[in-house]
């Protein structure tokens, strides 16, 4: 496959806007494509060049719902803020113990959009090995429960699968974005 010019690939377009947001942080000014925008932190032009690093609250999935760090990350996501949400999970996911069911799901979730990502930068291979490991850990971390930390699992995965079989690279061939169920039990993450 033709790889794109670094200087011709444009921001992410999100599926669509959502009607909710589940975080009351603001969003960042431009959505981050490492080799293409400035770094947001590492850059002089960065949006959070020379700012201090937020305190991150350790993650408790039973308190999913409390998580300003966790849904904020799902607000990006869903907004195709890739590269913004895998940081956003990433600093929820050093408070957990990395073997474990938290810390495996998390660690799906930073895969995935790492996966989305790549896929939008046009780097195929890339893509769709970083989300069937980020699938993979979904799954996993979901065992033989649907829903983990609200989102249901088995669902998402479906829908990653069919954007990921997308040979185009273009476009969303399906809704991308987390649906959370926030009115239903969640056991194990409630």
């Amino acid at each position: 496959m033709k790889r794109k010019r670094r200087d011709s690939i444009p921001q992410p377009i999100p599926f669509d806007r959502p009607a909710q947001r589940w975080s009351r942080r603001p969003l960042p000014p431009y959505r981050h494509l490492p080799g293409i925008t400035p770094h947001p932190v590492l850059h002089p032009e960065g949006h959070l060049f020379g700012c201090p690093e937020e305190k991150i609250e350790p993650f408790d999935p039973d308190r999913w719902r409390d998580s300003e760090d966790y849904l904020y990350g799902i607000d990006l996501f869903n907004l195709a803020y890739f590269w913004e949400a895998h940081e956003a999970w990433e600093g929820i996911w050093k408070s957990v113990p990395r073997e474990r069911r938290p810390g495996l799901f998390l660690r799906g979730l930073i895969q995935v959009a790492a996966g989305l990502l790549k896929r939008h930068m046009g780097r195929a291979q890339g893509a769709r090995a970083l989300y069937r490991r980020g699938a993979d850990k979904l799954l996993q971390s979901a065992g033989r429960q649907q829903t983990y930390c609200g989102i249901e699992v088995t669902e998402f995965a479906a829908r990653l699968e069919r954007i990921f079989a997308d040979e185009s690279l273009r476009g969303w061939p399906t809704d991308p974005r987390i649906r959370l169920r926030v009115g239903q039990s969640d056991p194990h993450g409630d």
